[in-house]
């Protein structure tokens, strides 16, 4: 958050954090400031605008690391389940190596 606002000339005040965002959303819908949350953490809202950052720095990274002797049976569908969260055709999902399908 730091970096981005520097990079649009201005430093935040930050008067609240959360890593709830139930209550971030809250807290932008009373009126006390506006917040940056990731897009799979967004819930539209009354009270609440959202709109996607436009700085490519603005992304969040969420990787996947397993053995490939990894015999959960849960692995490849959790798996299937973090890829199926992202929006279709969105650019950012790169499996690398083999990997769970």
């Amino acid at each position: 958050l730091t970096r981005l606002c520097a990079a649009a000339g201005f430093d935040p005040s930050v008067a609240f954090r959360s890593n709830n965002y139930d209550v971030v959303r809250e807290l932008v819908a009373a009126g006390l400031g506006v917040a940056v949350v990731p897009a799979l953490g967004h819930t539209p809202a009354p009270g609440v605008a959202a709109t996607r950052l436009g700085a490519r720095s603005a992304c969040r990274r969420v990787q996947v690391l397993h053995r490939r002797e990894n015999s959960n049976p849960l692995l490849g569908r959790m798996v299937r389940a973090l890829r199926s969260a992202v929006p279709e055709g969105e650019a950012f999902v790169h499996p690398v190596g083999g990997g769970v399908g």
